[in-house]
């Protein structure tokens, strides 16, 4: 069956359609991100004043967010209509709209599958839109592997899933290039507008939109010299593209500003404040670490990683089709059709680059809008050497034809087995090329809430689960998916609940107090939590309890001094290895009136000389035997370092309690009494 071309066009298009959506809807709720709850609440608010008439509600963050924020409200108000119909079973029928909104703060998963599932729809819509215009300025088939290459790029993926607004401001911006370079090939006064367009929608979404004007216009010059290279200087000449070019730059402007009024509420009431409020947050956002706690950068905390930032998270993040693709663009360079269309796409993505190395503020997630040019790049790049393999094999062989269709079914192949295997966790994505897996989370910050949804499944299948208290770092993320109660990640949380989450950025950053964090690395997780080989949540148990020995601990059971029990312990080998011994004490109270006492252990030879200890007050001091309650179980992680003089092997290990004032240690009621007042547990092996 043969298909006229303008029915191709809206088959391709829908197939497309499908393939770069279903992927994004399939578990879109398993996780949350840290940013999504502002993005979420601005949905809630922007819905309610659209709603009631106070469009004072449509403000927004400090950024316009416009675009996005119809598409999640659309999102919600269609969730709002089943819950009407009766077809959301998550909600009472008969809420009103107030009521359903007021809900978001009891059950929010649904809310953000809702307003998620509008984010999927416009990237969806926007993606279609990259191949229908680019096969007016790239040709077909570099529009749809440029496309694909877009659709299932991981990071892309993964962050044009949320709340959140940074995909569709990159495909916005991309779009306002590839029109205004259409305008640039043919002056034709449609993409003109569409350019103008396209650009308004990056500036309403975000503020860094802003760089869209002037990349027009360093483009519209680069291409003037590439198409006049020996008279581009003439002044007559010159003067007179100027003069065309200006005017039309300054339409495609009002375009893009009547854009921004049009498509924003705030601005219909208060168009002052709303640009003020979006200065202030733009002037706000490039300081150096705003609205967070700095960034993990090759192995240090920081607020500025420098300009080796983008390359090496380029590096880290990029697809590897797309990595060969670029260089096998650069390699067929000579070959080029359309150099002046390619050469505009490379000086775009060198312009943003620029650009954001020299800006304070750094992210993985600005790496977005140059993917989006790098994309037809790296499609040319591997047509040129698709081309140039035909044209070997047709020399050869008549089977050309089935070399060709192979060929298109292992690039699919090889472009759904670079993303897909990541899903739903798509932000757990690093380069494999580079063993990225491996060596990202040594050198940039790791981990954006990916994770904590499997530890709270994990602990969701405790008994009683409902009843457990956990604090946890990102914990308006975690609390969602947590049946129990879910605590703010402080020292003081994180010491009396049933369980503690530790993440990976956290630890990166040894936040919010690196002693906490040193003290909690010695403690064994009952679980890992680990994406596409990268450790993401540790899950720990508590540090005190009312209840028996965990298992597979030395049960010891010897009352001291009347006060404390030693009922076990446990040894293992520190991290990284040649690091000494991890002995995990149990103690239990016998008294709640307990004095300050501090915790000794000795590693003794044959001879009886002291070969390795440590000393130091139990818990590393934050739960000290003041705190202890009677009948309380306390697990007390302590390190004991060998020395470089103590040579690896088997030795006695000793255990005392001391009052650090009178130097008086506890006396065992029974064991074997040590040299030291303590008690000889028995044999240790020192790595």
């Amino acid at each position: 069956m043969k298909f006229r071309p303008a029915h191709r066009i809206w088959l391709i298009g829908g197939l497309l359609a499908l393939a770069c959506l279903l992927p994004r809807l399939w578990n879109i709720g398993h996780f949350i991100t840290p940013d999504e709850n502002l993005f979420l609440d601005y949905a809630r608010q922007f819905l309610q004043g659209l709603a009631t008439g106070n469009l004072m509600l449509t403000f927004g963050l400090g950024y316009p967010g416009v675009p996005v924020v119809w598409a999640n409200s659309l999102g919600l108000l269609v969730l709002f209509v089943l819950s009407r119909l009766g077809l959301a079973p998550v909600f009472p029928t008969g809420l009103s709209l107030n009521q359903f909104l007021g809900a978001l703060d009891i059950q929010p998963l649904p809310y953000y599958v809702a307003a998620r599932t509008g984010t999927a729809l416009l990237v969806t819509v926007l993606l279609v839109l990259v191949y229908v215009l680019g096969r007016r300025l790239f040709g077909t088939k570099v529009a749809l592997v440029s496309t694909l290459l877009l659709a299932f790029d991981p990071a892309m993926m993964g962050y044009s899933r949320l709340v959140h607004m940074s995909v569709p401001l990159a495909l916005f911006m991309f779009l306002s290039i590839i029109t205004w370079l259409l305008w640039i090939n043919e002056r034709r006064k449609r993409w003109l507008l569409l350019s103008g367009l396209f650009c308004g929608l990056a500036v309403s979404t975000i503020t860094m939109g802003l760089l869209v004007p002037p990349a027009m216009l360093g483009l519209a010059l680069l291409a003037w010299v590439a198409q006049n290279p020996k008279d581009w200087h003439r002044w007559p000449r010159l003067k007179a593209w100027a003069s065309q070019t200006a005017v039309a730059w300054l339409v495609a402007l009002v375009v893009a500003a009547a854009t921004f009024v049009v498509l924003w509420p705030a601005m219909w009431i208060d168009p002052a404040d709303a640009l003020v409020l979006t200065s202030d947050w733009l002037w706000k956002n490039a300081n150096s670490g705003f609205g967070n706690w700095g960034m993990f950068w090759m192995g240090r905390f920081v607020l500025d990683p420098g300009p080796a930032f983008y390359p090496i998270a380029w590096l880290l993040r990029i697809s590897p089709l797309m990595l060969i693709g670029l260089i096998l663009n650069l390699c067929t360079a000579r070959w080029m059709r359309q150099p002046i269309i390619e050469w505009s796409l490379w000086a775009y993505v060198i312009f943003f680059f620029a650009i954001m190395t020299f800006g304070p503020t750094k992210s993985v997630r600005y790496l977005l809008p140059p993917a989006c040019a790098l994309a037809p790049l790296a499609a040319f790049g591997w047509l040129r050497a698709y081309s140039w393999i035909l044209d070997r094999l047709s020399a050869r062989t008549r089977l050309a034809p089935h070399h060709s269709t192979l060929l298109a079914a292992v690039f699919g192949a090889l472009l759904l087995v670079s993303s897909l295997p990541y899903a739903p966790y798509y932000l757990s994505y690093y380069n494999p090329l580079v063993l990225g897996w491996l060596w990202a989370p040594r050198v940039m910050h790791v981990g954006w809430g990916e994770g904590l949804d499997v530890a709270a499944r994990y602990l969701n299948q405790k008994p009683d689960a409902d009843q457990l208290s956990a604090a946890a770092w990102y914990d308006w993320t975690f609390a969602p998916f947590f049946d129990g109660q879910t605590l703010v990640f402080s020292t003081e949380n994180v010491l009396g609940a049933d369980q503690a989450i530790l993440y990976v950025n956290q630890i990166q950053r040894n936040i919010p107090d690196p002693n906490l964090i040193t003290y909690f690395q010695r403690r064994q997780p009952e679980l890992l939590v680990q994406l596409n080989g990268i450790d993401y949540a540790w899950v720990y148990p508590p540090i005190h309890s009312d209840g028996p020995l965990p298992p597979d601990v030395v049960p010891v059971s010897v009352p001291m001094g009347q006060t404390v029990i030693l009922e076990g312990y446990t040894t293992r080998p520190a991290s990284p290895p040649g690091q000494g011994l991890i002995v995990t004490l149990y103690w239990r109270a016998q008294r709640s009136d307990l004095p300050q006492n501090f915790v000794y252990l000795r590693a003794i030879d044959d001879v009886g000389q002291v070969r390795a200890r440590a000393d130091s007050p139990p818990v590393m001091g934050f739960w000290p035997t003041s705190r202890w309650s009677a009948g309380q179980l306390i697990a007390d992680e302590q390190v004991l370092e060998r020395p470089a003089d103590t040579p690896p092997g088997r030795y006695q290990l000793e255990v005392g309690m001391y009052d650090p004032e009178t130097w008086e240690v506890l006396e065992p009621a029974t064991g074997q009494p040590g040299a030291g007042g303590g008690i000889v547990l028995g044999e240790i092996s020192l790595p």
